[in-house]
């Protein structure tokens, strides 16, 4: 039997434990509430933001070199960082940076030739520059500004010391039906017909010791991406717009790499490409598909890390480079990350 001390304790007992109780909920609330509005600031927080360190840009005889060091001051990993100028005859230029991390400085030089009119700029940062030959001409377009015309006799030569085994290649290609020949990355003059456009198919085709093989891809008159990678121990594997179109195995001693790149050149000289090409870049590791996809979607900014070489065929024209001492050239700046964000700012160099 319960006596009227024991009610008296219970009275004063349970609203202590109410207020217990209560305190406990409302803290359990908060803490749920925190986490919610933590979650909100962790993904509305992330932020990409670059800032310019340094910017240089020097005239050295027949040369101009741009000099630039970019800070990524936000949260986010880059994918890549890729700045443009013009120079006074409004003919661009283009310069890629490493990816940086967050609170890490990327930085990389641009050695602008002067006076030459049938250059094409390595946009890479490690200046391995192409010089045009033969027949070719540029055309505008609206997905890259403007791209290279091959009419059957036109080829780029640049001197490049490329990575033997482990590597991508990787180019825009358009043709049509009229379109004959083939699309080549040799090296030194030792044939390697890796692109091949034939009765109206764009084909990947290597030597395999004893014989040509490869695969194709239907051509319907649009641009399509083409990429080879090649991995010690997987050999090569074909693309055609990021999707797998084909394996080969190779012997390592069939690939005598050597320092000279021509691009668009076949050593059969009576069937040379006719067609248009953009983008041209060399990476010194085997992308992955996803890699490769989103170079697709960013055609002008692509991934930055190990590339060799880049041409963006973006030049436009054939006047010759001309940056003039005291000019200042307005530059931009253009960061963006994996997830495809993107984030642009401007800065400025003047000419020494």
């Amino acid at each position: 039997m319960l006596t009227e001390t024991d009610l008296n304790v219970r009275r004063a007992v349970s609203p202590l434990l109410a207020t217990l109780i209560l305190i406990a909920i409302v803290v359990s609330a908060g803490l749920v509430v925190y986490g919610i509005v933590s979650g909100w600031i962790g993904i509305f927080g992330a932020n990409l933001k670059v800032q310019a360190v340094s910017v240089d840009l020097v005239k050295a005889g027949d040369k101009a070199l741009l000099s630039v060091s970019i800070k990524n001051v936000g949260n986010k990993p880059l994918a890549g960082i890729v700045v443009t100028g013009h120079d006074d005859n409004g003919k661009p230029f283009k310069i890629a940076l490493p990816p940086a991390e967050p609170g890490q400085v990327s930085g990389n030089t641009l050695v602008i030739p002067l006076g030459v009119s049938n250059i094409v700029l390595d946009a890479s940062g490690n200046n391995n520059h192409g010089t045009l030959y033969g027949s070719w001409s540029w055309v505008s377009d609206k997905n890259f500004g403007t791209c290279l015309s091959l009419s059957g006799g036109g080829w780029a030569e640049a001197y490049v010391d490329v990575p033997e085994y482990n590597f991508t290649i990787e180019v825009w290609i358009k043709t049509s039906q009229a379109n004959q020949g083939v699309f080549d990355i040799d090296w030194n003059g030792h044939d390697r017909h890796f692109g091949v456009v034939s009765s109206g198919l764009i084909y990947h085709r290597v030597w395999t010791g004893s014989g040509w093989t490869g695969t194709k891809a239907v051509n319907d008159g649009k641009w399509h991406a083409w990429a080879l990678t090649v991995k010690t121990g997987e050999g090569q594997k074909a693309y055609v717009d990021a999707f797998f179109a084909g394996s080969f195995s190779y012997d390592h001693s069939d690939f005598n790499w050597q320092k000279t790149a021509e691009i668009g050149l076949s050593r059969d000289f009576s069937n040379r490409f006719s067609g248009l090409i953009a983008g041209v870049k060399y990476y010194s590791k085997p992308l992955s598909e996803a890699e490769l996809q989103f170079n697709i979607r960013n055609p002008n900014f692509p991934l930055t890390e190990a590339l060799v070489f880049w041409y963006p065929l973006a030049e436009g024209n054939n006047a010759s480079y001309s940056l003039t001492v005291g000019n200042s050239y307005a530059l931009t700046v253009t960061a963006y990350s994996l997830d495809g964000g993107f984030f642009t700012v401007t800065t400025a160099a003047e000419c020494r």
